[in-house]
């Protein structure tokens, strides 16, 4: 995955004030001093412990004991992760509604769509899964220089889940035969979805060396698929060579 620029990151926490952050999610601010004072939304709080301060473009609660610049607050009010609070400010105008100008005025920002959640965090293990797979899918189908950036970063990654979503849907054999042929993956490459029996053989051919193999079915039975043929006729990741070229070296 791309790491986001250092730049981008200081960019927003100078120009995306966290006076509107806050005040947007609902808190009453009351000036005191240099500083604004409200109640923290993130425990019952009926003291005015979380305290702004705008000069800096930094918050604190003096009760829970968090605080941080315009990400901070993000991650901690939506319960995402520090590059999905980027990406919000970046892309939401509910959430950035005004920003910061050389001078410290407010300036407005463009409007754009909301970025919606990529996940749903009440989901299960697998559907969970599934769905951070699909989520990353679209971003860098729709984002070349994040493709190409990511390509460069596939090593660090233990494990890429790939996902069959249904039997027929033969996409994910070509994904695995990519990345363990053009991009070098090496680590585990796991296939998850709609994974029975009768695919398994064949997904090890391409490169797979982990399978979540479909709840309702036996995973004895689906690991004896592993086996079902002793010969192969075209070549893969296990047998570079074709059977008929295997035969024409044999015979020669």
């Amino acid at each position: 995955m791309a790491r986001i620029p250092d730049t981008e990151v200081q960019r927003l926490k100078d120009e995306i004030a966290v006076q509107r952050l806050v005040e947007s999610a609902g808190v009453a601010l009351k000036k005191t001093g240099k500083d604004l004072a409200g109640c923290c939304p993130f425990h019952d709080d009926d003291t005015a412990s979380l305290v702004v301060t705008p000069a800096k473009n930094l918050w604190h609660c003096f009760g829970c004991q968090c605080g941080g610049g315009p990400i901070d607050w993000v991650m901690k009010l939506k319960g995402v992760s520090f590059r999905h609070a980027v990406e919000l400010l970046k892309d939401d105008s509910a959430l950035a509604a005004e920003s910061l100008g050389p001078a410290g005025e407010p300036v407005k920002r463009a409007t754009v769509r909301v970025l919606a959640p990529p996940v749903a965090l009440d989901a299960d293990d697998r559907a969970l899964l599934v769905q951070v797979v699909d989520y990353y899918h679209q971003t860098l189908k729709q984002s070349p220089e994040a493709l190409a950036s990511s390509i460069d970063d596939l090593n660090r990654l233990a494990v890429i889940a790939v996902n069959f979503p249904r039997f027929a849907d033969g996409r994910g054999y070509s994904i695995a035969m990519l990345l363990r042929t053009r991009y070098g993956y090496t680590g585990e490459l796991r296939a998850i979805g709609d994974v029975l029996h009768d695919q398994l053989f064949y997904m090890k051919r391409v490169g797979f060396d982990a399978y979540a193999v479909r709840t309702d079915k036996n995973i004895e039975d689906a690991l004896r698929g592993l086996n079902d043929f002793s010969e192969t006729y075209q070549s893969g990741l296990d047998q570079p060579l074709p059977l008929y070229r295997r035969h024409t070296r044999d015979t020669a």
